[in-house]
């Protein structure tokens, strides 16, 4: 029973309950009836007080009776918002994994059609070559009639011959060309075949934007000198990059590195024209498979103090107090913090690190920090003291603390 019927019944019934209250009470009060020993006034008083609660009382019984959602809401609220919030945690749960799923997806596919995109290009470079090769082809095969012809029918067109000849090996120099050309195109449509499998699951030796090895350098010296640090450089980085899978076709000893036109020259006069001491990383410009020559570039970045003491450089909030997943948390977190002093300009060591990271006491502790305070905690990683970016390592500390 809802709606009017059962407001219309507790207008009814609390109207029965306070009239009859009110019979009651005249009575009282004219036969001057009393209760427990009182006196008349107060046991009006307590007649009044009694009829109300019989309101109240009769008002809640019929709706407790008349309604599921009275009942729930006066015997197990508690526990429904107990149900309520346990709920809500799984759900938010839920939406971040699948966001992070979603990004991940993005990611993966604008990877595959940008090179979906290089290699459709390539691949209408290459008919568009085709075909004028295919045409010079028949206009050398026309000369080479016309040529044959002419000199079979006069003798006297010898200067006629003469052009006709410069104007063959003019179009055969051009086939060469096309020729080279069309190498070119397939060795493109070759290496966008090659990134549709790396999209794929392929095995990379370096991606584009890896570090493959970096140095401190100091500016000001000569060219000459310049030049030979930086070739010192780049036989160090040929080296791991041999060691990591990537080869150029052909070289004995085995060699891997390449570098664009005007890179080495421009990267030295910049350093000898420069007083200041540099970051300087040799990186890959491409995604490279295994057994691919490797082009790298040079990034160079000014001495600078990147982090002071006690300075957050990541941080993370840990929901779970699972040992499990608190260490892949704190795990992602010094990734965070790789992540952070990269794009800093933070030297690198051989193997690419940054840091030393933590002890493995301090990473214990830290989990257990954790799992005591319980509930949201706050992780940040922080700076131990002052680094400039040519200083490594990059020494950080863990802080945690409840996030509540």
């Amino acid at each position: 029973m809802y709606g009017l019927p059962l407001i219309v019944i507790l207008i009814l019934l609390g109207g029965i309950i306070a009239y009859l209250g009110d019979r009651v009470g005249m009575r009282v009060g004219r036969k001057r009836l009393t209760l427990f020993g009182l006196r008349p006034k107060h046991t009006s008083v307590i007649i009044t007080v009694a009829t109300g609660i019989l309101i109240v009382g009769a008002s809640l019984a019929v709706l407790t009776i008349a309604s599921e959602e009275v009942r729930t809401a006066l015997f197990r609220m508690r526990e429904i918002q107990e149900a309520l919030v346990t709920t809500r945690l799984q759900y938010e749960g839920v939406v971040e994994e699948l966001a992070r799923q979603r990004a991940e997806l993005e990611r993966t596919q604008a990877q595959r059609d940008a090179a979906t995109q290089e290699l459709a290009v390539v691949e209408e470079r290459l008919q568009r070559i085709g075909t004028e090769y295919e045409q010079a082809v028949a206009a050398l095969q026309d000369a080479q009639d016309n040529l044959e012809f002419t000199r079979q029918r006069v003798s006297n067109l010898q200067q006629i011959g003469e052009e006709l000849q410069r104007r063959i090996e003019e179009m055969q120099g051009r086939i060469a060309e096309m020729e080279a050309e069309i190498e070119v195109l397939e060795a493109q449509i070759r290496a966008a075949n090659l990134q549709l499998d790396i999209v794929r699951g392929g095995e990379l030796s370096f991606q584009a934007g890896d570090i493959v090895l970096a140095t401190v350098l100091d500016g000001g010296a000569s060219l000459t000198e310049v030049e030979e640090q930086l070739l010192e450089l780049l036989e160090r980085a040929d080296l791991l990059a041999v060691q990591r899978g990537a080869r150029l076709p052909g070289a004995q000893p085995p060699t891997a590195l390449q570098l664009p036109d005007g890179v080495f020259e421009g990267a030295a006069r910049i350093l000898a024209a420069s007083p200041q001491r540099w970051v300087v990383r040799v990186v890959s410009l491409y995604n490279t498979t295994v057994g691919e020559p490797l082009t790298v570039d040079f990034a160079l970045i000014e001495e600078q103090l990147i982090y002071r003491q006690g300075e957050t450089i990541a941080e993370t909030v840990v929901e779970g107090q699972a040992s499990g997943l608190v260490r892949d948390e704190l795990f992602r977190l010094l990734q965070s913090v790789y992540d952070a002093a990269i794009a800093r300009g933070m030297l690198t060591d051989e193997s690419g690190f940054v840091s030393e990271g933590v002890s493995l006491q301090e990473f214990v502790d830290a989990i257990s920090r954790v799992e005591q305070l319980g509930g949201p905690v706050r992780v940040r990683a922080v700076a131990a003291e002052d680094t400039y970016n040519t200083q490594w390592p990059l020494r950080i500390r863990l802080e945690v603390e409840s996030a509540g």
